[in-house]
């Protein structure tokens, strides 16, 4: 079956190069060598130290920017090691306060019930003080992973709609000849910025 994949808007043909080649053709990444200097310790004292790293650099146009498969996936694992790291301090906070709502003076009678409650409730925000920080790591972790799981999860069927989509050079608008997904429209021309949103609604994650 033959496709049209003249731009609705312009009618030209020539202009029009679909969408995967742009990514491919705009994003490259170079491989260069950078220079350093600095001052070492030595065992005869301070010593000039100059000497070079290989780095790899990628640049991606603006085109190539503007049509993205899906949004970025951040890593969590450095927020979980965080969180690992946070969390000594309170693990360290519970023997003290636990020994400062058991422990009583020698001689001291028994507490009543409110002096009981207001001595956890103290022990409680002390420890609370300490375990906020890695909750909050902990949990910014959980909600990345959530995140990419959810874009893992609609690639298959956002690529298959990005992968149909053509951009006129042109008229500067990305359309579909045909609708390769429900609710994708075919032949109508618009600019990347809502091409790249039906293709991220097409995989479920155009709101996160």
């Amino acid at each position: 079956m033959d496709i049209d994949i003249s731009c609705p808007a312009c009618g030209r043909m020539d202009w029009v190069q679909s969408v995967p080649a742009i990514r491919a053709t705009g994003v490259q990444t170079i491989t260069g060598t950078d220079y350093y200097s600095g001052v070492g310790i030595a065992s005869s004292g301070l010593i000039p130290v100059v000497g070079s790293a290989t780095i790899e650099r990628t640049q991606t146009s603006n085109l190539a920017g503007a049509l993205p498969l899906a949004p970025l996936q951040r890593t969590a694992g450095r927020l979980v090691a965080l969180g690992l790291l946070m969390s000594v301090p309170f693990f360290g906070a519970i023997g003290p306060a636990i020994y400062s709502v058991t422990e009583r003076p020698p001689g001291a009678s028994e507490p009543t019930l409110w002096a009981t409650a207001v001595s956890v409730a103290v022990a409680a925000a002390f420890l609370l003080v300490f375990a906020i920080p890695s909750v909050i790591a902990f949990g910014t972790a959980i909600r990345r992973t959530r995140r990419n799981c959810r874009i893992s999860r609609g690639l298959p069927t956002a690529r298959a709609v990005w992968s149909a989509g053509q951009y006129c050079h042109g008229c500067g608008l990305c359309f579909w000849p045909y609708s390769p997904a429900p609710n994708v429209p075919a032949q109508k021309a618009m600019p990347p910025h809502n091409f790249t949103w039906v293709v991220w609604n097409a995989g479920g994650y155009a709101n996160i």
